[in-house]
């Protein structure tokens, strides 16, 4: 997120006196804790790289930025004002983030906002505009979308959510929804990008006035349509834009960081999202745990029955399936075999006739391959595990050891042992992005390099550029000295 912060532009130097270390970078200074210097001298090459990548891509001169690290989100909220969302002050410019993560999840992104902050709109730091500010932003720098952002805009276009031309470009911006103000940004912004090239993009962000940019508009929105055409059966659309706006949501930045760390690595609902239709399954759940620790299988089986059924042939929800999925996984642990069995044919069934988010596919697979595949004991047990009301058994094949790593369980010690076949690609993708990340962190970026190439290869949209971008980025880190 960007802007113009004079509080901040007076109050840098008493920033410098909290974060007294220094690193020093081509058109940067990295100021950090004393408790961070290891991770600032790494953050560091991560900024010479970002700079380099997007000041060729936008064809501009870098102008010298801060970037202020903190210890945590209570050190930033205190000293600078803002604790969980990351911001760009683009008068300085200077660029706020707390120290998490290998690589910086949203570095890029607010770099974009201050490399461009020299040249915005008569020296304004940004464009009041903010479609073309944050558009560029997300155009730059893909992040972990499920959907290419053609695809996210062409659903706002299917559906009537997409917000015209006039509504983009005013302050009004900030009244949408978060997903659909972003989301339509970025697509218009790297379709402009694509067909007047980025110098004509950079001029009008300089604050040249475009007499084209309404023909621009409708020609990406035919663009964006025909590329992705209405599909009903596509219940992976239908999950997004269900948030509310920019200035009533959590900063989409945080959100992202939400998603990767949560939404991507257990299969439960997320109840901050709007119209989702189970806010009473974390009850069951809890009532669900007391029940099995007593082992009241009469209880569990009655839970189940508190679920909501699909009548079959009908046009289910993603929330319709996961409802279904909780119902098969308490008939399962409250000794309802054969009746969790019949729910997850059903659920089998929904997957082969409709496009499913990839968490959902997953979910639904663990289920079916743990029957197929295990003995009555651990297929009761590890039902348990995924249904969120068990621990993990013994660590002793793939599937175990991919379970074992997505949560961050020690004991995936093979986790660098060759995949299973006959999984979902979705697995694949994960698995080599979990093996990237641990690679990256442990600074051996041959390896990550290489993880990161391979989980493009399973996936395509946002995060295949994502993965691409992290290729990139472990090649370049890999040809330098040891810090």
């Amino acid at each position: 997120m960007s802007g113009p912060y004079g509080s901040i532009h007076h109050g840098l130097p008493a920033l410098k006196r909290l974060l007294p270390l220094k690193v020093e970078g081509d058109h940067f200074t990295l100021h950090v804790a004393e408790q961070n210097h290891a991770y600032a001298l790494r953050l560091a090459r991560e900024a010479s790289f970002h700079i380099s990548e997007l000041t060729r891509e936008l064809k501009i001169s870098a102008p010298h930025v801060f970037i202020f690290v903190y210890p945590d989100e209570r050190s930033k909220k205190l000293w600078f004002g803002a604790g969980s969302t990351d911001v760009t002050d683009v008068v300085t410019p200077s660029i706020h983030i707390v120290a998490e993560g290998y690589p910086h999840p949203t570095l890029r992104h607010e770099l974009v906002h201050a490399l461009t902050s020299d040249i915005a709109f008569f020296g304004l730091g940004f464009h009041p505009n903010l479609a073309l500010t944050e558009g560029l932003a997300v155009a730059l720098a893909p992040g972990f979308a499920p959907l290419d952002l053609d695809e996210r805009a062409a659903t706002l276009f299917h559906t009537g959510k997409a917000l015209s031309l006039d509504a983009l470009m005013s302050p009004l911006f900030w009244r949408e929804s978060g997903e659909r103000a972003y989301s339509q940004a970025g697509s218009l912004i790297r379709y402009l990008i694509s067909e007047f090239g980025v110098e004509w993009v950079m001029e009008v962000y300089r604050g040249v006035t475009p007499t084209n940019l309404e023909d621009a508009f409708t020609k990406w929105q035919t663009h964006v349509v025909a590329s992705y055409p209405k599909d009903s059966k596509n219940l992976a659309r239908q999950t997004l834009f269900q948030r509310p706006s920019v200035l009533d949501d959590t900063c989409p930045h945080s959100r992202a960081d939400l998603e990767h760390n949560d939404m991507f690595t257990r299969w439960r609902h997320d109840k901050s999202l709007k119209g989702r239709s189970l806010g009473v399954s974390d009850s069951i759940k809890k009532q669900a745990k007391i029940a099995l620790k007593d082992k009241n299988y009469d209880l569990i089986a009655h839970l189940a029955s508190q679920v909501p059924s699909l009548e079959r042939g009908s046009h289910p929800s993603s929330e319709d399936l996961e409802a279904l999925l909780l119902k098969s996984d308490l008939l399962r642990l409250g000794h309802k075999k054969e009746e969790s069995l019949s729910l997850l044919l059903q659920l089998e069934s929904y997957a082969k006739s409709f496009k499913l988010p990839d968490s959902l596919i997953r979910a639904v697979f663990a289920r079916t391959y743990t029957e197929r595949t295990y003995t009555e004991d651990e297929a009761k047990k590890l039902r348990g595990y995924l249904a969120g009301f068990d621990t993990l058994p013994s660590v002793n094949d793939w599937f175990k050891s991919y379970l074992a790593l997505r949560r961050g369980d020690p004991r995936a010690q093979t986790w660098q042992e060759e995949p299973a076949s006959g999984f979902p690609l979705s697995y694949y993708e994960e698995w080599d992005r979990l093996k990237g990340e641990l690679y990256f962190k442990e600074a051996n970026y041959h390896k990550s390099a290489e993880a990161y190439g391979r989980a493009s290869l399973y996936t395509t949209g946002e995060r295949k550029r994502h993965f691409a971008e992290l290729n990139r980025l472990s090649l370049y880190l890999s040809q330098l000295p040891s810090p």
